[in-house]
């Protein structure tokens, strides 16, 4: 199987857009499941657990400032079915017709993402602006480790500066350490330490690597 290239291999799993930004400051424009969506870890592994049964069902979906929010496993998406703080913009036959339409595209990235977890290049990036508890990024390496034949990257701050930019190996994990994340209204402006850790997770674990070891 062809390799993807570099910063492809990298696939934002939440808890927000910050790195699908970062992604499209590198040039990456691929869509993904998770990439523009809001998703905290414990609604990750809600997906995993329940093997993303029901994702996008119209009667789960409720307004959220903007965006959709799928009440069932507490993911919100942007779509064109609109929102703001008091309720719908769009009436349901309106909601109903934009749907039908946007959950083909759901399940086409539903089927992309399952494929990618089945490729060992691919690196799912998580991180949570209050911290990943240790508990539940057990979970979630666990939970990857039995579905995904790639690696997890949980992205971490870290107020050393000598650690910024770096990895550290978990076994079931890999930790990267940033010095801040973005605001949520401003998940754009994000730090140049994430490139850094980009660096260094490719040259601690390089594409050629991770097929050995799926192979070993």
């Amino acid at each position: 199987m062809q390799k993807i290239a570099a910063v492809e291999r990298f696939e934002n799993v939440g808890i927000n857009c910050e790195f699908g930004f970062v992604q499209r400051a590198l040039g990456c424009e691929a869509g993904g499941l998770l990439r523009w969506a809001f998703c905290p870890p414990a609604s990750l592994l809600k997906l995993f657990e329940r093997d993303f049964a029901g994702l996008f069902l119209f009667e789960n979906l409720m307004p959220d400032f903007g965006m959709v929010r799928d009440a069932a496993y507490d993911i919100a998406f942007h779509t064109r079915m609109k929102s703001d703080s008091v309720g719908w913009l769009h009436d349901e036959d309106t909601r109903r017709a934009i749907h039908a339409e946007e959950v083909a595209k759901v399940a086409h990235l539903l089927e992309k993402f399952r494929g990618r977890l089945q490729d060992p290049d691919v690196v799912f990036v998580v991180k949570d602006n209050q911290g990943v508890p240790q508990d539940l990024r057990i979970e979630l390496a666990q939970a990857f480790g039995a579905r995904s034949a790639g690696r997890l990257l949980v992205v971490d701050t870290t107020p050393d500066p000598a650690l910024v930019g770096t990895v550290i190996e978990h076994g079931d994990y890999v930790e990267g350490l940033i010095d801040r994340f973005a605001p949520y209204p401003e998940s754009d402006k994000f730090s140049p330490a994430w490139l850094e850790i980009l660096a260094a997770f490719e040259r601690h674990c390089p594409p050629a690597l991770l097929a050995e070891k799926s192979h070993a």
